[in-house]
């Protein structure tokens, strides 16, 4: 969707939002990094049927990412003077850098968060939802770009990207729930084992 952007606007718009952008890419191989961990224990704990522990692990791990992303967030934007200064300066002076950095950080919640329904998605060998996902992501997300680009400027453009990142969020956020959920309904009820009779002779003890 990007390179939609850059195509229509030129290289020399796109530049402050490749700048923006460039602000949380160091979250990507980190999260990247904690949800590969994670990624055999779901696999195991779905083969397993312990799927109290796969939903545990799904909401634990979005919550660590989504704390990432607001730890980002708040360095951002607690030394924003100091990136106005010497990272933006007056190259950008003529772009809505606030707006283009809000919204390229509200992308990379969203993506990075919907990589751990991702995975519980692919764990459990279910690869459609995601290529539907997928599929819808892109469209929305080029559609409201492109009516973005059209209509507004190229840093609301943005917020045509967050768009197509939720929609595919929210479709992989309700294809993991299913999951969890009808496998937890076909799962077998654990049945208490029956107690043996005692044998014939066993000496008890006489209450006193």
């Amino acid at each position: 969707m990007m390179f939609l952007v850059a195509a229509i606007a030129g290289p020399a718009a796109y530049a402050p939002v490749a700048a923006g952008i460039v602000l949380f890419s160091p979250l990507r191989p980190v999260i990247s990094a904690v949800v590969n961990v994670f990624r055999p224990d779901f696999v195991s704990a779905l083969a397993d049927g312990r799927y109290r522990r796969v939903t545990v692990t799904l909401y634990t791990v979005s919550a660590i990412i989504v704390l990432s992303c607001l730890v980002v967030g708040v360095c951002i934007w607690l030394g924003w003077p100091l990136l106005e200064a010497h990272v933006f300066g007056a190259k950008f002076a003529n772009a809505s850098m606030p707006l283009i950095v809000t919204l390229a950080g509200l992308s990379a919640l969203i993506y990075k968060t919907y990589c751990v329904p991702l995975t519980l998605v692919q764990a459990a060998g279910q690869f459609k939802p995601v290529a539907i996902a997928t599929t819808l992501g892109g469209i929305v997300g080029l559609g409201t770009v492109s009516v973005l680009l059209a209509t507004t400027s190229v840093a609301w453009s943005l917020a045509g990207v967050v768009a197509g990142e939720a929609a595919c969020g929210i479709y992989l956020w309700f294809a993991a729930l299913r999951i969890l959920r009808l496998r937890t309904s076909h799962a077998p009820a654990r049945r208490q084992a029956p107690r043996l009779p005692e044998p014939i002779g066993t000496a008890r003890e006489l209450p006193t």
